[in-house]
């Protein structure tokens, strides 16, 4: 895919509003088509994901504040016409995965929902067109010093904004392999309030309202976690 999009993306985010008192994305130096090349500045720090590995429990909360008040501040920049579409995967895709889970893990095939309760994943995407980043998780996000910046541009474009508020908040609720959440329940809840609410007040919208609408978006991440799981299950038995 060409990374030009990426490039106009991240040129238009550097040099906006978000950006106006501190630099919280990196900048991007040029792009040369001929070989489809995107050069951006380097970002030093340490990721959400490392702070919460370490149990830090202070600095997750602080960077929670920050990536609330930081998408929504995202989330409200101007709409461009030629915005391109956010990247998700589609309902199809399911339906591809699930047939080479029952043919490679038949055991599974009892727990696997029928496709036609999956369409609703297309149709949230069509609710409302904001400025997303759309892979906005704990790794994504750097912390360094008192700087607080965000990596990653490649699947950035237009779709809903619960999208990008259920990835992280998902984050907390079903964690990945790479970050064995060593917090209780109660912790991890805590977090995702704090983070909900940081949003909510840095938007001006309602907190409970928000929450209720973020339930299906929340399904739907964990369907894409699900399915990048079984994708990486399903290598392990092919290699």
């Amino acid at each position: 895919n060409s990374k030009k999009k990426v490039w106009q993306i991240m040129d238009y985010i550097y040099n906006s509003s978000l950006n106006a008192q501190r630099k919280t994305t990196p900048r991007p130096i040029y792009f040369v088509s001929q070989y489809n090349l995107l050069f951006y500045d380097e970002v030093p720090g340490t990721p959400l994901s490392v702070l919460i590995s370490r149990n830090d429990a202070t600095a997750v909360k602080k960077s929670l504040i920050s990536a609330g008040q930081w998408l929504a501040r995202l989330h409200q920049l101007e709409i461009k016409k030629d915005l391109k579409k956010a990247f998700y995967p589609e309902t199809k895709g399911y339906k591809i995965l699930f047939t080479k889970i029952k043919r490679y893990l038949p055991e599974l095939k009892k727990d696997l929902m029928e496709i036609k309760k999956l369409e609703f994943t297309d149709k949230i995407w069509e609710t409302e067109k904001t400025l997303i980043h759309a892979d906005f998780y704990p790794g994504n996000i750097i912390i360094n010093k008192n700087n607080f910046l965000v990596i990653d541009f490649d699947k950035t474009g237009g779709g809903p904004s619960l999208m990008d508020i259920a990835t992280l908040y998902g984050c907390l609720e079903f964690p990945d392999t790479a970050w064995k959440l060593q917090f209780s329940q109660k912790e991890r809840n805590e977090f995702q309030e704090i983070f909900l609410q940081s949003y909510c007040q840095a938007k001006n919208i309602d907190f409970t309202k928000t929450k209720i609408r973020l339930r299906k978006f929340l399904a739907k991440i964990f369907l894409d976690q699900l399915r990048y799981y079984f994708l990486f299950e399903l290598q392990n038995i092919n290699s």
